[in-house]
């Protein structure tokens, strides 16, 4: 069935045609009255790091924010973490997309492994670990899902030997981004 639209309407008319729903002339083009209304989001994310440079972590907790790199959402900066810095407070509950990348720069041979602090405690699952080598540097980057609440505090850890790493941007940082609906941590 064919509508009979007005030739020249004004920004807010209202159409309805026999049998059919009522649209309102936007400016640009008539709008069904049923259409939803679809705003866009800005996705929750942050990107972390310490940004001290070269660093030589010992076994023991650490903050992860010298800045933000990203910071989209509210994400802000908590307590002190252990051996300094300040942990990463998350800004709303949901099921996080969590990456930890890493720049060895093994002066020592390697063998260092950095992991997620979880409120205080070794979370156990998206660590790193360098593998014994020579000489050079390497980077190492770990991925996991999971679920998080409004007011966790994230920081590292180191929990096997010592960690030689460079911190700053681009090289040793954290990335969290919150997972649409649907997603869930296994």
């Amino acid at each position: 069935m064919a509508f009979d639209f007005p030739a020249s309407p004004t920004s807010g008319q209202k159409y309805q045609p026999a049998g059919g729903p009522t649209y309102t002339w936007n400016g640009s083009v008539w709008i069904p009255g049923n259409s939803p209304t679809l705003k866009a989001v800005a996705p929750v994310r942050c990107l972390a790091s310490r940004q001290l440079g070269q660093e030589r972590l010992a076994i023991g907790s650490y903050g992860i924010v010298g800045g933000f790199n990203i910071n989209i959402g509210g994400w802000t900066a908590g307590a002190v973490v252990g051996l300094g810095g300040n942990a990463i407070v998350v800004p709303k509950t949901g099921t996080y997309l969590m990456r930890n990348r890493v720049y060895f720069n093994p002066t020592d041979g390697g063998g260092g492994r950095i992991g997620w602090l979880y409120n205080g405690a070794e979370l156990g699952i998206g660590f790193v670990q360098i593998p014994p080598i020579a000489a050079g540097s390497i980077t190492q980057d770990a991925l996991h899902v999971k679920d998080l609440v409004a007011g966790d505090q994230l920081g590292y850890i180191v929990s096997m030997a010592l960690a030689q790493v460079y911190t700053n941007p681009g090289h040793t940082e954290v990335e969290l981004t919150l997972l649409p609906p649907g997603w869930e941590a296994a």
